[in-house]
């Protein structure tokens, strides 16, 4: 069992909070066990812990760890604690459950572009852009690309004498402050899996599609990454089975 981890700022925010608000911060769980190894003769033993904090000794039994750790979670369900705004004290962790699920979906988060500070500061002026900003440029302006749904919005028609006499970058600009479009433009990439069954595949990262996604927030951004993912994974595993049904039907 993999115990959970503080970021720095909640273990920042722990060493200094009251004993009221550590249990508040606890009571979400979850409750777990971290795991020690006596290096000098292998031995394992084990500790009761509630959202990582550990909350008892060491043991041998991890089975008897995890009731600890539980009737220590559950005692705090019953107590009368303060609600903390952990967005607003940087201590949801969702940094941590966002790479959690990027983990569980083979998802990379490659380049974050946000739109408002871009456009604030005339970023799109001018003919020439490198990196995420040419990328993400190319991806508007191209009639033929199939743009995720949250991009949709963003797309302007130009043509070939609106992209030579103002440039794609200050056509894009300025459709995007006519649309209030300022929040964040985040660029997706996941292996091509390869499937040998219904329940079985592979991939590689040598062998890879991307997908710009937009969203208000980053965390809009992000779930709209998180559903093209998914939309892409059951896009490959239905061509498969297709294919298995065609090769089937032909036999």
């Amino acid at each position: 069992m993999s115990v959970t981890k503080l970021t720095s700022n909640q273990s920042a925010w722990f060493e200094n909070a009251s004993e009221a608000e550590r249990k508040a911060f606890m009571s979400k769980g979850p409750v777990e066990f971290a795991t020690y190894c006596n290096i000098e003769n292998g031995s394992m033993s084990y500790a009761p812990t509630v959202r990582g904090i550990r909350v008892g000794n060491r043991m041998e039994d991890s089975d008897k760890v995890l009731e600890v750790a539980e009737a220590f979670f559950q005692k705090l369900q019953t107590e009368s604690l303060p609600v903390l705004d952990e967005r607003a004290l940087g201590i949801d962790g969702e940094c941590l459950k966002q790479a959690e699920l990027c983990y569980d979906k083979d998802l990379r988060i490659e380049n974050v572009l946000h739109l408002g500070s871009l456009l604030s500061t005339d970023a799109f002026e001018g003919r020439h852009f490198d990196g995420a900003m040419e990328a993400f440029i190319d991806t508007l302006i191209d009639p033929d690309l199939n743009l995720e749904p949250s991009m949709q919005p963003l797309r302007t028609d130009l043509d070939d004498e609106e992209l030579d006499d103002y440039g794609a970058g200050n056509c894009i600009a300025e459709h995007l402050l006519h649309k209030n479009i300022q929040g964040f433009a985040l660029q997706a990439r996941r292996p091509v899996f390869t499937w040998h069954s219904e329940t079985s595949k592979g991939f590689s990262w040598g062998w890879t599609r991307s997908a710009w996604v937009y969203g208000e927030s980053f965390e809009e951004a992000f779930v709209n990454a998180v559903a093209w993912a998914d939309r892409m994974e059951e896009f490959e595993k239905n061509k498969f089975l297709e294919s298995q049904k065609t090769a089937k039907a032909g036999n």
